[in-house]
């Protein structure tokens, strides 16, 4: 389709840079974790690919860095101290503070900040299975927010902050489930079976992204934020995953391998809810 872009190389950080410019970053500074050091480290570039520093430098594995809402802080996950926790750290490196500190036998990770900064949502594994935690953004006041028998992970603040989304593997399948920020009234939004998964609010929390394997294999979904009007976006025999939206929610990163290998792929959101629009008239 011609809506739809192919970037390889350094041309995916252009594009990074540019869809999602407005995501908080000092000075457009781009976040990653690399092991092109040997091991996995947390780097920043500038949105140009100058400025590469290596922000955690330890022989550790240091993953999945995520920026607060003001861009001073990054919270990440390392194994630093034997097992997986979530530590925070300055925009440059500087002032690692471990914010869980977990027994061994447990482990965090997915860190999310919430849109104030105040709080960090998690998955955890401290009351055996992994559930979804929120804290406080110093660590402080722990609480299992989900506290049900499955398996959770990825907790996805809304942009507005009042709901938490999250992937939940409940008997046979992998559903994504929505709750209020408080643990409340959890709604599974999508069917256990087959997976749905790796959801992402639109910027106005009226829209949620998944991916979903319910016709053969993974395909780009949209729904609205309680679940109905259910779209496929992409249709192709490849895996489309990993999706992310604009700032300004009409246009959609993801990943493919329908050219035989990982790219980062974009397509205009407005042309492909008419294209699926014009294909379920078809079929009516």
């Amino acid at each position: 389709m011609l809506n739809v872009g192919v970037y390889k190389g350094f041309r995916i950080i252009c594009i990074v840079a540019v869809l999602f410019s407005a995501a908080p970053a000092a000075a457009q500074r781009i976040l990653f974790e690399s092991l092109r050091d040997g091991n996995f480290e947390i780097y920043a570039v500038n949105a140009d690919g100058t400025g590469l520093s290596n922000l955690t430098d330890s022989p550790a594995a240091d993953r999945q860095p995520r920026w607060s809402p003001d861009s001073s802080k990054i919270a990440f996950v390392t194994d630093r101290d034997g097992n997986q926790e979530i530590y925070l750290m300055d925009a440059n490196g500087g002032n690692k503070i471990n914010l869980t500190e977990e027994p061994l036998s447990r482990a965090d990770g997915f860190p999310e900040w919430s849109p104030d900064g105040s709080q960090i949502a998690f998955h955890s594994t401290r009351d055996g299975n992994p559930q979804i935690h929120v804290m406080n953004a110093d660590g402080t006041n722990r609480l299992n927010k989900s506290n049900e028998q499955a398996l959770f992970a990825a907790p996805r603040w809304s942009p507005d902050g009042s709901q938490i989304l999250y992937d939940a593997r409940r008997n046979v399948g992998i559903s994504v489930i929505v709750m209020p920020a408080n643990g409340s009234n959890k709604v599974n939004l999508t069917v256990d079976d087959p997976p749905s998964h790796s959801p992402r609010w639109s910027p106005d929390s009226s829209r949620i992204l998944f991916v979903s394997e319910r016709d053969g294999n993974s395909n780009i979904y949209v729904m609205n934020a309680d679940g109905s009007l259910q779209t496929k976006l992409t249709n192709d025999p490849a895996a489309d995953t990993l999706p992310q939206w604009s700032p300004d929610g009409t246009r959609i990163l993801f990943t493919s391998l329908r050219n035989g290998k990982d790219e980062v792929h974009a397509m205009v959101l407005f042309d492909e809810l008419r294209c699926a629009m014009a294909r379920m008239r078809s079929m009516s």
